[in-house]
């Protein structure tokens, strides 16, 4: 059946799944290591083989615990709580199950809950053991990540082995990091009394996208020889990366410092190249559970390690992948104000009686409306706010005061046109003849014509002053569009200058976001070469330690030769002594008792018969050499040379032989 991971929605479903498998399995052992029955307190009576049987099956080697442990570190702090119970066993055979729930300071939570089975070998030297996880975690970013891990691991009394294997569900969760704001506008809108203002702002959101990374972690450890109580483990970690998040690899180094068969203490250190440093001290507690027998008291040190937790990673792992920009815009209604009052500016309103909303509001340029918003403004309790629009559209906000000076200006020149008035007796057919005087009247004013009406027939004069108004109203409708016509200039100029403060600002941001990540590229580049140059200088100093190891290996084997030769040498003047010296220290003696016994002899007749014999033969000898001489006389130096050498070779070896009849003469 495959688990539908979304409709675990909280961490409260997650914490309620931990506590009903957590009390399941705390529950769970009690039948099997409890020594008491209903039945057989009613029974009270058993044979013995019954009996035997009940020991057997009762009679466990490992007991449930509960495990706490925690961990201080210098980029946050870990804590722990798990529970470890058998599920089955026998005398070397384990079934077990593993429930953890894992916290820390950066408000990550975690949840595994486990399956293994551990078994002796029958050499008695290794427990063998494999186990799988089912993984839950709130990332510190809020993030729900699920995740299988597997593991083989192979424990002795001194060397430990293990391997594990993540395997993590592809939930990559895109995070806003960061927003800044990089332009906005305003404008206002109205409707009936109610002015509104809104605020469009630009926004760049970076987001980062949270990517679970699977991977492998393979340790090895050894006890120290003579403290067995301190272990060391070195770890090597890869988890491949995808999305835009970069690989990991490091290693770990940790030591596990055993106190008390429940209590130890953990140093633990860790390097690679995205997390950098983590180093970490702490301790776990042990606490188990049930009643002791003969076989837990008997326990020998692999079989303690049966119920060791497994060592695997404590998290899901997860990287950033790269960082993003996008750009949105979110409009806002910044204000709103009510008992708002509208005047029209340019337009004349064709309602007769205005009520200052928008859709019907006052017109300056409407004599009939002044005289109500005048008493509008007199009316004025503090609480209303003025708003002039310029052709239906907002332009500002006005005070009473301002406003008052806008209409008393038309109010001005509407009293003497209300002068005029009394004039009109003339009959209506006799108005026609008198329009040829309409040209010269551009000069006049209506002011000045009121003066010569005292002599004029009234029935001349009244044509002339309907023109007078006629062409004054034309005059200011023609001032009105010329006003119009500027403003509409000088609004589509803003509107212009708008745009292209608009499109200079789209190129701005544009810009912006090519040289961030023009940085960006560039800061990666830089971070791959201080990488790379960092690992051909580790290369280097690697080098240059196996160089020096080699020169100290010769070295020593210099010196190892050199010590080979110099005891050749004495062992071979200790033969040469023993062979030639040797003898001769001990000939030498000899034959000074020899001479001295010798001349103790009683041989003179010998002496004189010997020295009359060498006389002799000195004579004859003399006598060929004269010869000899006097034969070589022509032959050259060299022969002379060789002959005298021959002739004392000769004398040496007489005189030799004289001495040997000598020492065999009686």
């Amino acid at each position: 059946m495959k688990i539908n991971f979304s409709k675990i929605k909280s961490i409260k479903s997650f914490k309620k799944i931990c506590l009903f498998t957590v009390s399941l399995a705390l529950f769970m052992p009690d039948a099997a290591f409890s020594h008491t029955s209903s039945n057989k307190a009613k029974d009270g009576q058993s044979d013995k083989k019954a009996q035997k049987k009940e020991d057997c099956f009762y009679d466990k080697k490992w007991r449930p615990t509960i495990n706490f442990g925690g961990k201080y570190g210098n980029q946050r702090r870990i804590g722990q709580v798990s529970l470890f119970s058998p599920l089955w066993q026998n005398d070397t055979e384990l079934l077990y199950v593993d429930f953890r729930f894992t916290a820390d300071s950066k408000t990550s939570r975690e949840g595994n809950f486990g399956i293994g089975k551990r078994w002796i070998t029958d050499n008695q030297k290794f427990i063998l053991g494999v186990y799988g996880f089912y993984d839950r975690r709130r990332t510190e970013l809020s993030n729900f990540v699920n995740q299988i891990t597997f593991g083989l691991e192979a424990l002795s009394e001194t060397w430990d082995y293990r391997a594990n294997f993540y395997y993590p569900q592809n939930t990559t969760k895109e995070i806003e990091k960061n927003k800044e704001v990089v332009g906005s506008k305003t404008w206002k809108e109205f409707e009936g009394r109610n002015l509104y203002s809104f605020t469009e702002n630009t926004i760049n959101t970076i987001k980062v996208k949270e990517v679970p990374l699977k991977g492998l972690d393979l340790e090895i450890g050894n006890a120290v020889p003579g403290l067995n109580f301190l272990r060391v483990y070195g770890a090597y970690y890869h988890f491949h990366g995808h999305a835009g998040a970069k690989s990991i690899n490091g290693f770990r180094a940790r030591a596990n410092v055993q106190l008390h068969d429940n209590f130890s203490l953990i140093a633990e250190g860790s390097h690679d190249n995205v997390r950098k440093r983590n180093a970490f001290i702490g301790f776990q507690l042990r606490v188990p559970l049930g009643n002791s027998n003969k076989k837990i008291r008997n326990l020998t040190v692999l079989e303690k390690r049966m119920t060791d937790l497994p060592e695997r990673d404590i998290d899901i792992v997860t990287n950033m992948g790269a960082p993003t920009i996008v750009r949105s815009s979110k409009i806002e209604l910044t204000e709103t104000k009510t008992n708002v009052y509208y005047v029209e500016e340019e337009n004349a309103s064709s309602s007769n009686n205005p009520q200052g909303l928008s859709e019907n509001p006052y017109s300056l340029k409407e004599l009939t409306h002044l005289d109500s918003l005048k008493r509008k403004l007199d009316e004025n309790d503090g609480e209303k706010t003025w708003v002039i629009l310029s052709n239906g559209k907002f332009k500002k906000e006005i005070s009473v005061d301002e406003l008052r000076g806008k209409i008393a200006a038309p109010l001005e020149v509407a009293a003497p046109l209300e002068v005029a008035a009394p004039l009109e007796v003339a009959a209506p057919l006799e108005v026609a003849a008198p329009l040829e005087v309409a040209a010269p009247l551009e000069v006049a004013a209506p002011l000045e014509v009121a003066a010569p009406l005292e002599v004029a027939a009234p029935l001349e004069v009244a044509a002339p002053l309907e023109e007078v108004a006629r062409l004054e109203e034309v005059a200011r409708q023609e001032a009105r569009l010329e006003e119009v016509a500027r403003l509409e200039e000088a609004r589509l100029e803003e509107v212009a200058r708008l745009e292209e403060a608009r499109l200079e600002e789209v190129a701005r941001l544009e810009e912006v976001a090519r040289l961030e990540e023009v940085a960006r590229l560039e800061e990666v580049a830089r971070l791959e070469e201080v990488a790379r140059l960092e690992e051909v200088a580790r290369q280097e100093v690697a080098r240059l330690e196996e160089v020096a190891r080699l020169e100290e290996v010769a070295r020593q084997e210099v010196a190892r030769l050199e010590e080979v030769a110099r005891q050749e040498v004495a062992r071979l003047e200790e033969k040469v002594r023993l062979e030639v010296v040797a003898p001769l220290e001990v000939v030498a003696p000899l034959e000074v008792v020899a001479r001295q016994e010798k001349a103790r002899l009683p041989n003179e007749p010998f002496k004189i018969k010997t020295d009359l014999q060498n006389r002799r033969k000195r004579n004859q000898r003399k006598q060929e050499d004269d010869e000899a001489m006097r034969a070589a006389q022509p032959h050259s130096t060299q022969s002379q040379r060789s002959l005298r050498n021959q002739r004392k070779l000769e004398d040496r070896l007489v005189m030799q032989a004289l001495k040997q009849e000598s020492s065999n003469a009686p």
